[in-house]
């Protein structure tokens, strides 16, 4: 029998799990080799050095992620495990954060239209929120399936929200408050949502995702007041 979504069992959170990891060491044999390969080429070298790092990074971040939804003992049954890893799995491949980094590299110095854009911000980090509420729906055991499509409608529409707001906050942010500096996007000719709407229409479309979201909330009457509060977090958080 389903429980009610606001009664979920423990589970582990692994969406937002970001780890600062020093990994700057972690594979003396790879680094040992890409130093044998020239001497001469310093800056070359010291490059191919900092992309090993990051990619060791990276795929030790996401071995973390599936660690931590995969614990040991009784406390997250078998088939929750499963469930839940592959929300993750799906949100970080090609059709989720992966793919729309490979559409963002790829896209540098390019214009894009607002559909292009929004696409890519879609598998981005907006794939990743979204999957934090359905690995939050699946371990509350929500079999409703109304309440389930309400709470995947809301999860895309904050996921997208939540990048458009730190498009808007790389141009007009305060850098003190982001905790790094501001115009990095532009800088780097990368195609966002400010760029190729404007700010006014970006703000305007991130209402509208904020306006959709707590709409879908419906079905779940005061059990989705939190989520709507954080909706509007979104839209205006300042950092």
């Amino acid at each position: 029998m389903s429980q009610p979504v606001d009664s979920a069992a423990p589970t582990p959170s692994a969406a937002p799990a970001y780890q600062k990891v020093n990994y700057l060491n972690a594979d003396a044999g790879v680094m040992s080799w890409l130093k044998t390969l020239d001497h001469k080429r310093i800056g070359i070298m010291y490059f191919s050095s900092v992309l090993v790092t990051f990619l060791l990074g990276g795929i030790f971040a996401m071995i973390v992620r599936f660690e931590l939804l995969t614990p040991d003992g009784q406390a997250v049954p078998p088939a929750m495990q499963a469930r839940l890893c592959r929300l993750m799995a799906r949100a970080a491949g090609s059709e989720g954060m992966a793919g729309g980094q490979a559409i963002d590299l790829a896209s540098v110095g390019r214009t894009l239209g607002a559909a292009e854009v929004e696409n890519m911000h879609r598998r981005k980090t907006g794939a990743l929120i979204e999957a934090s509420v359905l690995m939050g729906a699946a371990a509350a055991c929500a079999g409703n399936e109304t309440q389930s499509e309400a709470l995947k409608r809301y999860g895309t529409d904050i996921g997208l929200a939540f990048q458009i707001q730190d498009d808007i906050l790389d141009v007009e942010g305060d850098a003190a408050l982001l905790g790094k500096s501001t115009g990095a996007d532009a800088a780097r000719c990368k195609p966002t949502y400010p760029s190729t709407a404007g700010l006014a229409a970006s703000r305007q479309r991130a209402l509208e995702l904020r306006d959709s979201a707590v709409a879908a909330l419906a079905p779940l009457g005061e059990r989705g007041r939190r989520l709507a509060d954080l909706a509007h977090y979104i839209v205006s958080r300042a950092q």
